[in-house]
């Protein structure tokens, strides 16, 4: 019965995503967070499937490395601070699974990473000195807390980003309520083992909504 519901979900998420309105709309347009939105849940993809399959975990690991590389060169740090941060924070909140992340320190998976990004960086620094201070702390920090200067956006009202959330997930949104009382019974019968997934992918959507908050917010920071 677990192995039918994993190939399920495996072609229905997919479909939802490709059905909603704001993925539609925005991704019909030429814009990194698209390829960001990718990369960042194929380092979570690699983290889940570390856990479902620790005699591949390893090779998962280093795959988490690749894509959070990528994620970083398609728009910046953040690619690889969320799925960091949350690996640092399921330590702090379920200690059983330090052992666990703690083979995220990867040699070859962090020798990946740094191949995939510094050549970039330590070019353009070459290129047009003064890029590696500007960009990290004037364009990824600046943008983080809303203080990039000069200023080339305004942030759309909170009320308004929430909202958004609503209308640009139609029409699944309608499914909501259903949907979250489906999980509130389902959960309870999940062990412990399975708890993982659920812990992961919640503080990944909790600490994105939190930074999003006082960053530079734009309507596409929906995805």
């Amino acid at each position: 019965g677990t192995h039918h519901a994993r190939e399920h979900l495996s072609t229905e998420v997919p479909l939802r995503l490709a059905t909603m309105l704001g993925f539609y709309i925005f991704c019909h347009i030429i814009m990194p967070e698209p390829f960001l939105g990718l990369f960042l849940s194929l380092a979570f993809w690699s983290f889940l499937s570390a856990w479902r399959q620790p005699e591949k975990r390893r090779n998962w690991f280093i795959w988490a490395w690749v894509f959070m590389g990528l994620g970083c060169m398609t728009k910046g740090l953040h690619g690889a601070a969320y799925p960091l941060l949350v690996a640092e924070m399921m330590c702090l909140v379920d200690r059983s699974t330090r052992p666990f992340w703690r083979q995220l320190v990867s040699p070859w998976g962090i020798v990946l990473f740094v191949l995939i990004c510094a050549p970039w960086y330590f070019y353009c620094e070459y290129r047009f000195p003064g890029f590696l201070k500007d960009h990290f702390f004037n364009e990824q920090l600046g943008h983080m807390v809303n203080k990039r200067f000069p200023p080339d956006s305004n942030q759309v009202p909170i009320f308004s980003f929430l909202v958004q959330h609503l209308v640009l997930f139609l029409p699944w949104t309608l499914f909501l309520p259903t949907a979250w009382l489906a999980w509130r019974r389902s959960i309870r019968h999940e062990s412990p083992q399975n708890l993982f997934p659920w812990k992961v992918i919640g503080l990944w959507v909790l600490i994105t909504f939190i930074t999003i908050l006082p960053s530079a917010r734009q309507d596409y920071y929906t995805m």
